[in-house]
Protein backbone atom coordinates (compact mmCIF):
# COMPACT_ATOMS: atom_id res chain seq x y z
CA UNK A 1 0.00 0.00 0.00
CA UNK A 2 1.52 3.54 -0.85
CA UNK A 3 1.59 6.03 1.72
CA UNK A 4 0.05 9.49 1.19
CA UNK A 5 0.37 11.06 4.31
CA UNK A 6 1.81 14.00 2.22
CA UNK A 7 -1.43 14.60 0.57
CA UNK A 8 -3.47 14.00 3.85
CA UNK A 9 -1.60 16.47 5.42
CA UNK A 10 -3.44 19.73 3.30
CA UNK A 11 -6.58 18.20 5.33
CA UNK A 12 -7.99 20.74 7.85
CA UNK A 13 -7.51 20.53 11.51
CA UNK A 14 -11.33 20.25 13.13
CA UNK A 15 -10.62 21.73 16.26
CA UNK A 16 -8.11 24.45 15.18
CA UNK A 17 -9.19 28.05 15.40
CA UNK A 18 -7.68 31.12 13.88
CA UNK A 19 -7.58 34.91 14.37
CA UNK A 20 -9.40 36.69 11.47
CA UNK A 21 -8.87 40.74 11.25
CA UNK A 22 -11.78 42.45 10.75
CA UNK A 23 -9.62 45.08 8.80
CA UNK A 24 -12.95 46.91 7.40
CA UNK A 25 -13.47 48.74 10.21
CA UNK A 26 -11.92 49.36 14.13
CA UNK A 27 -13.59 49.88 17.45
CA UNK A 28 -11.86 52.52 20.00
CA UNK A 29 -8.98 52.71 17.47
CA UNK A 30 -8.61 49.13 17.52
CA UNK A 31 -9.38 46.24 15.11
CA UNK A 32 -11.35 43.64 15.90
CA UNK A 33 -10.47 40.50 16.08
CA UNK A 34 -12.35 37.14 16.26
CA UNK A 35 -11.03 33.62 16.56
CA UNK A 36 -12.86 31.51 14.26
CA UNK A 37 -13.78 28.18 13.26
CA UNK A 38 -14.02 27.20 9.51
CA UNK A 39 -17.75 27.08 8.30
CA UNK A 40 -16.97 23.94 6.16
CA UNK A 41 -17.87 20.08 6.58
CA UNK A 42 -14.91 19.70 8.63
CA UNK A 43 -17.06 21.44 11.56
CA UNK A 44 -19.49 19.02 12.42
CA UNK A 45 -21.60 20.88 14.39
CA UNK A 46 -22.18 23.29 12.01
CA UNK A 47 -22.36 21.26 9.01
CA UNK A 48 -25.02 19.55 11.11
CA UNK A 49 -26.90 22.81 12.09
CA UNK A 50 -26.93 23.21 8.38
CA UNK A 51 -28.08 20.96 6.92
CA UNK A 52 -30.72 20.92 9.90
CA UNK A 53 -31.65 24.82 8.57
CA UNK A 54 -30.79 23.53 4.50
CA UNK A 55 -34.47 21.71 4.06
CA UNK A 56 -36.59 24.61 5.62
CA UNK A 57 -34.78 26.83 3.30
CA UNK A 58 -35.22 24.78 0.03
CA UNK A 59 -39.07 24.64 0.88
CA UNK A 60 -39.30 28.22 1.39
CA UNK A 61 -37.38 28.90 -2.02
CA UNK A 62 -39.79 26.53 -3.77
CA UNK A 63 -42.95 28.44 -2.37
CA UNK A 64 -41.90 32.01 -2.88
CA UNK A 65 -38.81 31.89 -5.46
CA UNK A 66 -35.33 33.23 -4.64
CA UNK A 67 -35.71 36.73 -3.46
CA UNK A 68 -33.88 39.62 -1.16
CA UNK A 69 -35.96 38.72 2.07
CA UNK A 70 -35.14 35.29 1.94
CA UNK A 71 -31.13 35.86 1.57
CA UNK A 72 -31.19 38.28 4.56
CA UNK A 73 -33.47 35.31 6.02
CA UNK A 74 -30.67 33.52 5.16
CA UNK A 75 -27.91 35.58 6.24
CA UNK A 76 -29.46 36.00 9.48
CA UNK A 77 -30.12 32.79 10.11
CA UNK A 78 -25.77 32.29 9.56
CA UNK A 79 -25.26 35.14 12.24
CA UNK A 80 -27.20 32.63 14.82
CA UNK A 81 -24.95 29.57 13.56
CA UNK A 82 -22.04 31.93 13.48
CA UNK A 83 -22.56 32.80 17.00
CA UNK A 84 -22.95 29.16 18.29
CA UNK A 85 -20.20 27.17 16.57
CA UNK A 86 -17.56 29.21 14.28
CA UNK A 87 -16.53 32.23 16.65
CA UNK A 88 -15.08 30.52 20.05
CA UNK A 89 -13.59 34.22 20.92
CA UNK A 90 -12.70 37.48 20.30
CA UNK A 91 -10.60 40.61 21.15
CA UNK A 92 -10.84 44.61 20.78
CA UNK A 93 -14.91 44.25 20.88
CA UNK A 94 -16.14 47.47 22.49
CA UNK A 95 -19.35 48.57 23.25
CA UNK A 96 -20.93 51.91 22.23
CA UNK A 97 -20.00 53.60 25.90
CA UNK A 98 -16.33 52.18 24.81
CA UNK A 99 -16.26 49.19 26.93
CA UNK A 100 -14.49 46.15 26.63
CA UNK A 101 -17.11 43.40 25.81
CA UNK A 102 -16.59 39.59 26.88
CA UNK A 103 -17.05 37.02 24.49
CA UNK A 104 -19.46 34.85 24.53
CA UNK A 105 -22.65 33.19 22.70
CA UNK A 106 -25.70 35.91 23.53
CA UNK A 107 -22.82 39.06 23.64
CA UNK A 108 -21.38 37.07 20.16
CA UNK A 109 -25.14 37.20 18.65
CA UNK A 110 -25.74 40.48 19.30
CA UNK A 111 -22.10 42.02 17.84
CA UNK A 112 -23.01 39.71 14.50
CA UNK A 113 -26.51 41.02 14.17
CA UNK A 114 -24.73 44.62 15.09
CA UNK A 115 -22.87 43.95 11.70
CA UNK A 116 -23.45 45.59 8.50
CA UNK A 117 -23.96 42.77 5.62
CA UNK A 118 -21.05 43.57 3.62
CA UNK A 119 -18.85 43.14 6.44
CA UNK A 120 -20.72 40.10 8.03
CA UNK A 121 -20.02 38.42 4.69
CA UNK A 122 -16.61 38.83 4.37
CA UNK A 123 -16.43 37.00 7.80
CA UNK A 124 -18.91 33.76 6.12
CA UNK A 125 -16.39 34.11 2.47
CA UNK A 126 -12.96 34.38 4.70
CA UNK A 127 -14.50 31.26 7.22
CA UNK A 128 -16.22 29.10 4.05
CA UNK A 129 -12.89 28.83 2.94
CA UNK A 130 -10.96 25.39 3.51
CA UNK A 131 -7.24 27.34 2.95
CA UNK A 132 -7.59 29.67 5.89
CA UNK A 133 -7.74 26.49 8.38
CA UNK A 134 -4.46 24.28 6.53
CA UNK A 135 -1.83 24.49 8.79
CA UNK A 136 0.89 23.42 6.54
CA UNK A 137 4.59 24.70 5.84
CA UNK A 138 4.58 24.11 2.13
CA UNK A 139 1.76 26.62 1.93
CA UNK A 140 3.36 29.96 2.91
CA UNK A 141 0.72 32.84 3.41
CA UNK A 142 1.08 34.52 0.20
CA UNK A 143 -0.03 31.14 -1.73
CA UNK A 144 -3.00 31.04 1.12
CA UNK A 145 -4.02 34.41 -0.32
CA UNK A 146 -3.60 33.72 -3.83
CA UNK A 147 -5.64 30.43 -3.43
CA UNK A 148 -8.26 32.21 -1.41
CA UNK A 149 -9.19 34.66 -3.99
CA UNK A 150 -9.79 32.40 -6.57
Amino acid sequence: MINFENVEAHGLQTAKSVSYSMTEMTLEGHTPILQVKSATPENTAYLNATLKRTGKFSRQIETTGLNAKLLNTHRDNDRKLYSKYVIVGWDNIFDSDGKSVIFSKANCLEFLNALPDWIFDGLRNFCGKPVNFIDNDDIDATDKETIAKN
